[in-house]
Order: structure tokens, then C-alpha cells, then sequence
């Protein structure tokens, strides 16, 4: 049996995980999550302050799907967060997922936030730098977006 394709395949292995060191793994996305926290301003009213390490000029997108479940995207963003939100009595769940875009290696993306509610809540999304001293970059209000829906 020939040696051929044993070293072929070494070889072909090889400098794909050169390319993929020489030019990052990764590297395409312009920021990352670090941090989530909701926070109750009074009933029905949440603030939702999002923590990236780099100041954030893309527009956040606030999708109410229901009246218990929203969605928050956040275009080129990879999701670095250690630790989930905790519910409470108004929220059920708050879930953070990575997601590619379509057609698109796995490299570049957005960060889906899916938000389950016990009743309809309005969300003030608040985009701030962890390298800057807190400013609100992006700001977001779900009574602006009720009316967006999307395609099931």
C-alpha cells in the first residue's frame, strides 16, 4: 500500500491549521458579550444592560415574538458570558445562544437573547463598554418594536 495518501493527508491537514492560525480563529467578529443583567424598573418595565468589551455602534434589534417571549439580536457579536441570568418572578427564562450567519462560515455571526416572560413586559436595552466607563452606547425600547414581527 502506498504512502501516498497518508502524506497527502498530513499534509493537507497541516496547512489548513496553519491558515487558520495565521489569519485568527474567530477573528471576524467586531465584539463580544460579556455580561447580561436585567433589572426591574417597576411592574411591567425591565432594563436590560448588555456588557461588550468593545464600544458597540450596530444596531441592537428588539423582536417581540409573543406576549412572553422577545428576542434581542446583536449583529457580530460572539457570546464570552460565564454565567446565565437568573429568573425571577416576571422572567422565566433568559437564554444566550451564538448563531452563524446564514450561508456564512462559522466565524462571523450574532447573538440571539430569547427572553420568556410570565405576562408582556417592555425591555429598555442598554449597550455598554466594559472598556469605557459605562456609557450608554446603543438604547433600545420594545414599545418602539411591537409591531415588528417575524416569519415563523
Amino acid at each position: 500500500m502506498s504512502k501516498f495518501p497518508h502524506i497527502f493527508s498530513a499534509l493537507f491537514l497541516t496547512s489548513i491549521l496553519t491558515c487558520n492560525l495565521a489569519f485568527g480563529i474567530g477573528s471576524e467578529f467586531k465584539n463580544s458579550l460579556v455580561k447580561m443583567e436585567l433589572n426591574k424598573i417597576d411592574e411591567g418595565n425591565y432594563n436590560v444592560d448588555l456588557y461588550t468589551k468593545n464600544k458597540f455602534t450596530d444596531p441592537v434589534k428588539i423582536i417581540k415574538k409573543s406576549d412572553s417571549n422577545y428576542y434581542i439580536l446583536l449583529p457580530e457579536t460572539r457570546n464570552e458570558m460565564g454565567r446565565a441570568v437568573q429568573p425571577n418572578a416576571d422572567i422565566k427564562s433568559a437564554g444566550v445562544m451564538s448563531a452563524p450567519y446564514a450561508g456564512q462560515d462559522v466565524n462571523n455571526g450574532y447573538i440571539k437573547i430569547d427572553i420568556n416572560t410570565t405576562k408582556p413586559i417592555n425591555f429598555n436595552v442598554n449597550v455598554r463598554s466594559v472598556s469605557a466607563a459605562a456609557p450608554v452606547v446603543a438604547k433600545k425600547q420594545t414599545q418602539q418594536t411591537t409591531s415588528e414581527t417575524v416569519a415563523q
